[in-house]
């Protein structure tokens, strides 16, 4: 594997201080991405569009969210993390996402 097989290519990594945020950021860079590290909490709707926005164009698209996980599958502490989890993924701006909703 080429340590430029990514050259000139854009990864945005989110909570990138955060879990597997830094590795990420870390090895991307290794193979000569250019990494766009993003550390926004992504708590309001908003946050994801907000933050590709002031990313520019990019490449990649790295979801690391790191929330903490919860302590059961059935819980409704577990139902509300889970819902909190995922939903910034669905406020990605659908030019950069690869959802079945985004697809014509």
């Amino acid at each position: 594997m080429s340590a430029q097989m990514l050259k000139d290519q854009r990864v945005f990594v989110t909570h990138a201080n955060a879990f597997m945020g830094p590795v990420l950021c870390e090895v991307f860079a290794a193979h000569g991405a250019q990494v766009i590290a993003d550390t926004d909490p992504l708590r309001e709707p908003e946050s994801p569009a907000r933050q590709l926005a002031k990313a520019g164009e990019i490449d990649i698209l790295i979801a690391n969210l790191a929330i903490e996980a919860p302590p059961t599958r059935g819980s409704a502490k577990c139902l509300s993390r889970s819902g909190r989890m995922f939903l910034p993924l669905w406020y990605i701006p659908c030019s950069v996402c690869f959802l079945p909703r985004c697809r014509p």
